[in-house]
């Protein structure tokens, strides 16, 4: 059992090294240039509308690519970080599970990014608390909770996993609801 713990503590430092160097480095990138753009054009809705479109292709292609590689090389580059086959075994499921998440956080920084640029700040923030307080943490809570068992009294190891896969998704469907219907086409920035 301490083994597992062991293992699923290298493999999530492991997987915050390779998202902080490479996966979330280039969607905050793109982010930073979706609000740069609709800051910069507020008011001009003919011009930036397809700057919009451009930006949310671009960062959706990037994380597809990204994932891609993760799915592709996921096991040499678990690797990297052990020699333990279990464990290389065990990360490469794991990150199985969050690889489609990659491509719903680009979705949710690129549109946030935006929304963020045209001055509503508020709308990204309550969609990340939400997300992140009311869906991962008693998302992963209930499903260790279900899935205990006398091997595993904590639950399954996916536990984790799966919630950060639910938040995602959740986050990239209402971040494109309220980019949709949202009141930041209405907001202006003030100068």
């Amino acid at each position: 059992l301490q083994a597992i713990r062991n293992a699923l503590e290298q493999f999530n430092a492991g997987h915050m090294e390779f998202r902080s160097r490479y996966a979330d480095g280039a969607l905050h990138h793109l982010a930073h240039q979706r609000r740069f753009a609709a800051g910069r054009s507020a008011g001009v809705q003919h011009l930036h509308a397809q700057q919009r479109q451009q930006g949310t292709f671009l960062a959706v292609a990037c994380s597809t690519t990204i994932t891609a590689a993760i799915l592709f090389f996921g096991k040499p580059l678990m690797h990297v970080f052990t020699d333990t086959n279990e464990l290389v075994d065990l990360s490469y499921r794991l990150m199985l599970i969050l690889a489609v998440g990659y491509i719903a956080v680009a979705v949710t920084q690129s549109l946030s990014g935006i929304m963020r640029g045209a001055g509503d700040t508020m709308t990204p923030m309550w969609i990340s608390l939400i997300t992140t307080v009311l869906i991962r943490v008693p998302v992963a809570y209930g499903i260790s909770y279900l899935t205990r068992t006398a091997e595993l009294p904590y639950g399954r190891q996916e536990c984790i996993q799966i919630s950060l896969l639910a938040s995602w998704v959740l986050g990239a469907v209402l971040t494109a609801i309220f980019y949709r219907f949202g009141k930041w086409k209405k907001k202006a920035i003030k100068q």
